[in-house]
């Protein structure tokens, strides 16, 4: 039994990760780019509860994302996994009007590098 808890506790200590950059190599100068949105840029077929995601080619510092992202009269979920900005609605996306997503060149990586141009998207739910 002693064996087992020893086990569990050596597991549990190092199964703790770290989100953040590797260290060594060469040094990152350039931001990250936007690999693709899902669903597509001006989109109309994005439904009131769908979640809309950014896929980049690097991680995304998540204290950045806050300020860079802003979303047009909507209340908004944003999270960051890792590449990936995720982007829910609190209750609903207004079935009314078009969603307007920008992204200012405060969206930066883990060295503090910034994306290289503001991004703007358009979805429409029909």
């Amino acid at each position: 039994m002693k064996e087992a808890m020893k086990l569990l506790f050596i597991v549990f200590m190092y199964s703790c990760a770290v989100q953040g950059p590797i260290p060594g190599g060469e040094v990152d100068k350039t931001g990250p780019q936007l690999i693709r949105v899902h669903p597509e840029n001006n989109s109309t077929t994005l439904q009131e509860n769908d979640k809309i995601t950014f896929y980049f080619n690097e991680s995304i510092d998540p204290n950045s994302v806050y300020d860079a992202f802003k979303i047009n009269n909507d209340k908004y979920k944003i999270r960051v996994i890792g590449k990936r900005v995720i982007i829910k609605p609190k209750d609903k996306w207004d079935a009314k009007s078009i969603l307007n997503i920008s992204v200012s060149r405060n969206l930066m990586d883990y060295y503090k590098n910034p994306i290289s141009s503001p991004l703007n998207f358009h979805f429409s739910l029909g």
